[in-house]
């Protein structure tokens, strides 16, 4: 077993590519301050409560890449890691099959905290286990759709509750022409970001037919969205198509506010006294501070310190969330009708393949 440093909560990274030890080359490029650190591990090392004490991967290259970089030990199997090193707080950056079970191997050898990467399962039976066993209270998790964590788009929400925008009453959320499991895990956190305690009734979806086939109750592919609507419980929609520019719009009586270009910059739109129009043009920048996956261990630690209130909301918005992708592929089984995402086919699997490779 290796200890942490006086003070520090020891921390492990299971997977070991893209997410959990080597942020690409082109999010780097692109993708704006608040993105960064990415990668679970680089997220974990400036994190200063925290201490990186393991790697896991069964890729030896990528294993050992991240084994080099970061100095700790690696192992190729998660089950030692968590016997040898008794972590508290876990990152998860596989791919979606294995992680259901990393997260009962974590959850019994005594794992405090999760970062999980999305999405969280692919069927409803593997939900309906995580749902019995997330429930711990004393158990934080936190996911990688990150944008809840990031100031920008909590600053959306804050204008978005004030009296002159009048009430929200649409949000939409453009991701482009893209998968369900692969990209619209981060869409449907969004909407329930800024539903807030709102409950969806429904949900409408309808895939591109050539993208995923149907062998029963099981969807092998990873199904490419055309439109989902989803009905919350007063009213509000929500809205994914096929428009891109990683935009959010918010729509409220009074105007609109948009989160731009994945968080670079917010536009928000209203009218001047009786005029119908909305022309009156506010913008905010990014203030381009560093964010990324370090936000979302910052409120893992603060869980672990004693501040539990937004970790189990978070987790709420975790397993609801899952919930709701799942719901999008009963949708498109029953031909795109509307469908209540608690009365889902215990038989529902979304394999979220493309290729050889899983989402």
């Amino acid at each position: 077993m290796t200890a942490s440093s006086i003070g520090k909560i020891c921390a492990a990274v299971i997977g070991c590519g893209r997410m959990g030890a080597v942020t690409s080359d082109a999010m780097r490029r692109f993708a704006p301050a608040a993105w960064m650190p990415l990668s679970h591990a680089e997220a974990v090392v400036t994190q200063p409560s925290l201490e990186l004490v393991g790697v896991c991967d069964i890729e030896p290259g990528l294993l050992a890449s991240a084994v080099a970089r970061f100095g700790v030990p690696g192992y190729a199997d998660y089950h030692e890691l968590l016997d040898n090193l008794r972590p508290e707080l876990v990152t998860v950056a596989t791919r979606t099959p294995e992680r259901p079970d990393i997260i009962s191997a974590a959850v019994a050898a005594g794992v405090r905290a999760l970062h999980l990467e999305k999405p969280l399962c692919n069927s409803v039976a593997q939900l309906t286990q995580l749902e019995a066993l997330l429930a711990t209270p004393s158990l934080a998790c936190t996911f990688g759709t990150l944008r809840r964590y990031m100031p920008i788009y909590r600053r959306a929400l804050e204008l978005a509750g004030g009296a002159e925008f009048g009430g929200l009453n649409q949000v939409q959320v453009n991701m482009g022409k893209a998968p369900l499991m692969w990209t619209h895990p981060h869409s449907i956190d969004l909407l329930l970001f800024f539903a807030g305690d709102r409950r969806v009734k429904s949900v409408s979806a309808h895939f591109a037919e050539s993208s995923v086939e149907r062998q029963g109750s099981r969807l092998d592919g990873d199904p490419v969205v055309v439109s989902v609507l989803f009905e919350f419980d007063d009213g509000l929609t929500g809205l994914i198509g096929q428009t891109g520019g990683c935009d959010v719009i918010l729509a409220g009586s009074n105007g609109t506010i948009t989160v731009e270009s994945d968080g670079r910059r917010l536009r928000m739109r209203s009218s001047e006294g009786d005029d119908a129009y909305w022309d009156r043009l506010c913008v905010e920048e990014a203030d381009g501070d560093p964010g990324g996956t370090r936000l979302a261990l910052d409120r893992l630690v603060d869980g672990l310190n004693g501040n539990t209130n937004q970790v189990l909301a978070d987790k709420r918005a975790i397993l609801t969330g899952q919930r709701l992708l799942l719901a999008c592929g009963q949708s498109h089984l029953a031909g795109g009708a509307a469908v209540d995402p608690n009365e889902l086919d215990p038989d529902l699997v979304i394999t979220g393949r493309s290729g050889n490779r899983y989402a």
